[in-house]
């Protein structure tokens, strides 16, 4: 059977029950033959008749739900029904309501415009009567004012008389409300008599209050002094408070400025000065003065004035303005009175300076913060128990900066906090070192020279570095030049904090460069050259020295350790003057391009501000500084000081020099005679019936080359002894002939290249050096030697020849190919020695073949050659 609810839905579409019913009674039997699958099982009548039995029963159920659902339905509307008629009259009333308040609206509209008229004229009435009130009561306000001045001046004549503090108070009190009222007299006839009086009256009340105020300022009555700011306050005269209030604080920190004589600033004591000191002392004990006062104003100023930190400012640079003699006239004494020295005074009054200024810096931050207790200078006495730089970085560590026009933004942990109160009187204070700061560079010239003359006269004077000691004399003072040139590294950060680099940079290249060039100098000039002449030592075999020639050498080999010790030393000074200025060259790298005031380490605002804008902040200085910021840990020793390294490069391609000198001068010394060697002009030898004799097919070389060529032969011995010293592993590049594709050349097949010393490399000391085996320093020596001692013979000694017989040409075959033999077993080879025995074995005919072949563009060789032989005009 078919659910309820669809069963009552078809009986509600159903027009007619019996077909309705039929037709669901067909539908049941229909439904039960397909699920069988056979007519034959169709159901029977008794079937048909519970089905029928089943459908009434839910017919009955049907009808007795719908029959409770109709009931409660009439019930519902039963009770709704009475209350629509509330509804409806509530409705209607509303309407009513609605329409009377839309008549009345109309009716306001229609007489609107006439009430607009109305209300104008009320408040132009008001507006009238308004002003006239406003102008009866200015009227009142002016009479009253003028009743007041007519017995302004005997009131506060009578009140100043009373000499009494409240009278004092009431008179200040009139006279201010009487200023008050000037505004009503402006550009009245009765303005200028009456500002007359006014500045009379506040004169005369001033004049009573002055020995009373000096009074409670000298006894330290505060309150009174408060109630007399007061009263000045009043009658506008603040200034004049504030002068006779620093005036009477400072009165006894200014004697003992002006009561004492500083010997060392030319001043001999007079009458009025008790005694006489160094300025140093005296400027310490004024200073613990000045900090024992601020001390007390600490405590002193805000129990006076509204405005403590601007108004403790003022009182310090107040008394700097006050000083006589001035502070700057003396430091400027001192400059002239310690001449060249100076400079080592001036840091000292520097840095007594910067720790006052330090100890005054906190506290006016301990004021500006009422709640911070700072450290006084109690703790960090200005007799240097504690160092100034650390004192400020302590005290720097808690600032920042205000926006400025030359820096660039920066966290808020390296700016200054300092205000421009504290900014003015420490730019007074610090500008009296601004010229001394930016003559740095002179004045550290002068005290270098001063103390390296020192140096020279301990050393034994210049002459000593000519002498035999010369090598260790040059070593010491190298020394000592890079141990002043440390200090004044120091001295250029305590006086300048960086900025004076480049000025130093230029005094050290000056004094570096000067000595290194005195040195060489001399050294050209030392007796201890090699000579020619002497008697003859055997100091190796086949080559002889004289002792001048063998002291010679030893003497060169320590000055070229020398140098060694000297390149080592010139980049370890570079590499501080790195390390000493980076943090000052960062910061300043780093605010290069935004507007906010760097802080320099240890400096404070004001010394920053007046670094900045002086002539020390040159191209060159910023330039220098970039070059520090960004330099590598490892730098070239010609990164800050490049005409000090040029010179040192010089002065040991001399020493390397003079050194090789003296190794070949038994060798040049044979090589001497030898231009005038009578076989180069000689004929053939001619038989006794004057036919020429038969040639010769074997000529031996001449006595002179034998000794040339057999002592390049033992000069190794010469090295033995010498192999393992540092001095000729030294800058080997730079020696004569040889460069760095021939040190490659040489290596040994196992050396690895990377271990090719370079320029650089070679003069950072001795690692690098120690990666050239023994036997490629030796090798190398005596390849330079080598092509030194050719380079000799086939430019000086051979062109010095007058002539050449074909005797003579044979026989110089003969020499230069005995030497090219030797020459080559040294594995050296020597283009225009190959070059010189060519042409001697050429004919006429094939001499002049190559000179017109080489028309134009000939050998300098060549030509001289055909001259000796007498086949072309000498040129």
């Amino acid at each position: 059977m078919v659910l309820t609810s669809t069963l009552l839905e078809s009986l509600e579409d159903c027009t007619d029950v019996t077909t309705w019913v039929n037709e669901l009674l067909e539908n049941s039997s229909e439904t039960d033959v397909r699920s069988n699958g056979d007519a034959a099982h169709v159901a029977s009548l008794i079937e048909l008749d519970r089905r029928v039995g089943q459908l009434a029963t839910q017919l009955e159920v049907l009808a007795q739900d719908t029959s409770t659902e109709l009931e409660n339905t009439i019930d519902d509307i039963s009770r709704t029904v009475p209350r629509l008629t509330y509804d409806f009259q509530f409705m209607r009333e509303s309407t009513q309501s609605l329409q009377l308040s839309l008549s009345r609206a109309q009716l306001k509209q229609s007489t609107t415009h006439g009430t607009d008229l109305e209300t104008g004229s009320v408040f132009q009435t008001l507006k009238k009567l308004d002003r006239v009130k406003r102008n009866m009561v200015a009227s009142r306000d002016v009479l009253l004012q003028a009743e007041q001045w007519s017995t302004l001046e005997g009131e506060v004549t009578a009140l100043i008389g009373e000499n009494e503090l409240p009278s004092y108070q009431k008179a200040a009190e009139r006279l201010g409300d009487a200023r008050k009222s000037m505004a009503l007299f402006q550009d009245t006839p009765e303005y200028e008599p009456r500002w007359t009086l006014l500045v009379s009256l506040q004169n005369q009340l001033e004049a009573s209050l002055s020995t009373a105020l000096v009074v409670a300022i000298t006894s330290n009555h505060f309150p009174n002094c408060k109630a007399f700011y007061d009263i000045f306050s009043r009658i506008q005269r603040e200034t004049e408070f504030r002068n006779y209030y620093y005036g009477a604080r400072r009165l006894k920190l200014i004697e003992a400025w002006s009561q004492v004589a500083a010997l060392d600033c030319g001043e001999s004591p007079s009458s009025d000065q008790s005694e006489s000191v160094k300025f140093s002392d005296l400027l310490g004990r004024f200073f613990n003065d000045f900090t024992t006062l601020l001390a007390d104003e600490k405590n002193n100023i805000p129990a006076v004035f509204p405005n403590p930190l601007p108004t403790i400012s003022a009182f310090i640079q107040n008394i700097f303005d006050a000083l006589s003699p001035p502070f700057s006239q003396r430091l400027s004494n001192l400059t002239a009175y310690y001449g060249p020295t100076a400079l080592l005074e001036i840091i000292k009054v520097y840095r007594l300076t910067e720790q006052f200024a330090s100890a005054a810096s906190r506290l006016l931050e301990g004021m500006a913060t009422p709640n911070a207790m700072p450290p006084f200078l109690s703790s960090h006495s200005l007799d240097g128990s504690e160092d100034a730089s650390d004192a400020r970085t302590k005290s720097h560590g808690r600032r920042h900066s205000k926006r400025m026009s030359m820096s660039r933004r920066t966290p808020s942990s390296t700016l200054l906090t300092l205000t421009p109160d504290t900014e003015s009187w420490e730019q007074s204070l610090f500008e009296s070192f601004l010229d001394l700061q930016c003559d740095y560079p002179k004045l550290e010239g002068k005290l270098l020279e001063v103390s390296l003359g020192q140096l020279l006269d301990v050393s034994g004077g210049t002459s000593g570095l000519a002498g035999n000691e010369s090598a260790r004399v040059f070593r010491e003072y190298f020394s000592q030049i890079f141990t002043v040139s440390e200090e004044a590294m120091l001295r250029c950060m305590s006086f300048t904090y960086g900025f004076g680099l480049h000025g130093l940079v230029e005094t050290l290249e000056q004094v570096l460069e000067s000595f290194i060039s005195s040195t060489q100098k001399q050294l050209l000039n030392s007796r201890l050259l090699p000579s020619h002449g002497g008697s003859k030592v055997n100091y190796t075999d086949e080559i002889y020295y004289t002792d001048e020639d063998w002291a010679a050498f030893q003497f060169f080999l320590h000055l070229l350790e020398a140098s060694r010790t000297a390149f080592e030393r010139l980049f370890a000074l570079n590499n501080r003057l790195r390390d000493t200025f980076a943090p000052t060259a960062r910061v300043l790298e780093e605010f290069g391009a935004d507007a906010f005031l760097p802080i320099l380490p240890g400096a404070s605002r004001g010394q920053t501000k007046l670094l900045l804008q002086s002539t020390l902040n040159s191209m060159e200085q910023r330039d220098l500084l970039h070059t520090v910021a960004t330099s590598p840990d490892s730098l070239n020793p010609s990164s800050f000081l490049p005409r000090a390294n040029t010179s040192l490069n010089t002065f040991t391609k001399t020493c390397q020099k003079l050194l090789q000198q003296t190794i070949l001068t038994p060798l040049i010394t044979s090589l001497t005679s030898y231009p005038a060697l009578a076989t180069w002009s000689s004929a053939p030898p001619q038989s006794r019936d004057g036919a020429p004799s038969i040639p010769q097919f074997s000529i031996s070389p001449t006595p002179n080359m034998q000794r040339v060529a057999e002592g390049l032969l033992n000069l190794p011995h010469l090295f033995e002894v010498h192999v393992d010293d540092a001095a000729l592993a030294f800058s080997i590049e730079t020696l004569p002939f040889i460069s760095a594709d021939f040190l490659k050349s040489i290596y040994d097949e196992r050396q690895s290249l990377g271990e090719l010393p370079r320029s650089a490399a070679s003069r950072k000391g001795s690692t690098a050096q120690r990666t050239l085996p023994p036997e490629v320093v030796t090798g190398t020596w005596l390849s330079s030697l080598t092509l030194s001692l050719l380079s000799h013979l086939t430019r000086e000694v051979l062109p010095a020849i007058q002539s050449l017989s074909s005797q003579g040409s044979a026989q110089l075959s003969s020499d230069l190919g005995y030497l090219s033999n030797i020459v080559k077993s040294l594995n050296v080879e020597w283009e225009e020695l190959e070059e010189w025995r060519e042409l001697t074995s050429m004919t006429e005919g094939e001499t002049k073949e190559k000179l017109r072949s080489a028309e134009g563009s000939s050998s300098r060789i060549l030509e001289r050659f055909a001259s000796l032989r007498g086949w072309r005009e000498p040129t």
